[in-house]
């Protein structure tokens, strides 16, 4: 995903000639790096000093007909920027768009010092930022376009893994009441085995979704009256991500928010898919889950 990223913002610049880039010595992993082969005067490598990062891109985007994008790994982003991040972006109505990179458990490697499972949670709190978390080549073009031309500040989260190919981001029959609804690279997995699990798509719809703030709630609230569960699967923790946001909402009105995300924890060391599976959340574990839950529900009603 983070190649994918370089090459779709090093072909808008072609088109726009006005992004700059700012990292902090993490060129190489976040391939921000490639930025610089093709606009090394349009790249800024500051060093390891994430709030001084992001203070000056808030100043190229006050003084300059530049748009700033900081690509950072999203846990020293956020946490080490984030009165950075308030003060001199969204409180000044600072355009800038911040990368992060390597979000989630995808710094699996890496471990729990450079991993934030809760970056979504922190910045949903906010306003005046546009939160994306996009799934394949196409959201991404579409998260580096609307961000670009956005009046205010957004966040486009990240990806380390490979991204994934040809994957069905909408699936919507007649006569299913439950759907499934996720984002990013983890809504990528699951809609590969979405479109693998016939039994699956028989009672469930299948949505993705890649911008995920502001979300347009008289929209979904027409858009779900059809169902009565609602199934948000996210790789953030469940304490203030989107499916709490669903819970919140929807509180009253009819449809059953359940969501799928991670306890509270610092996470841990090892393989991607591993610690999927140790959450809970590799896609054969999420829809052996539904598939519970569909069969007891069924159940109470045929009694």
């Amino acid at each position: 995903m983070r190649k994918t990223f370089i090459e779709e913002l090093i072909n808008k610049n072609i088109e726009e000639q006005n992004i700059v880039v700012l990292t902090g010595d993490v060129g190489r992993s976040t391939y921000a790096s490639k930025f610089k082969e093709i606009f090394p005067e349009n790249y800024l490598n500051l060093g390891i000093c994430e709030a001084n990062i992001v203070g000056i891109s808030a100043g190229i985007a006050g003084t300059l007909e530049f748009v700033p994008f900081v690509m950072l790994f999203s846990k020293h982003l956020i946490l080490r920027a984030l009165e950075q991040i308030n003060d001199s972006i969204l409180m000044n109505k600072k355009k800038v768009i911040l990368v992060g990179g390597y979000s989630g458990y995808s710094a699996s490697k890496e471990g729990e010092t450079h991993q934030l499972l809760n970056d979504i949670s922190i910045l949903s709190s906010f306003p005046d930022i546009s939160i994306y978390c996009p799934y394949d080549q196409s959201s991404i073009q579409t998260a580096i376009n609307e961000s670009i031309n956005n009046d205010y500040s957004s966040y486009i989260r990240i990806n380390k893994n490979k991204i994934l190919n040809d994957v069905v981001s909408r699936y919507i029959s007649q006569g299913n009441k439950s759907i499934i609804i996720s984002m990013g690279y983890l809504g990528s997995l699951l809609s590969k085995k979405y479109m693998e699990d016939s039994d699956i798509r028989e009672f469930a719809d299948f949505i993705l979704l890649s911008k995920i703030k502001p979300i347009d709630w008289e929209y979904w609230e027409i858009f779900l009256r059809k169902y009565e569960n609602a199934y948000i699967i996210e790789e953030n923790t469940l304490t203030g991500g989107l499916g709490e946001q669903f819970k919140n909402y929807f509180f009253g009105l009819g449809i059953n928010i359940i969501s799928f995300g991670i306890k509270p924890h610092f996470g841990e060391t090892g393989d991607y898919e591993t610690l999927l599976t140790n959450e809970g959340l590799s896609p054969d574990k999420i829809f052996e889950k539904i598939r519970r839950m569909n069969h007891v529900q069924s159940s109470e009603k045929s009694i």
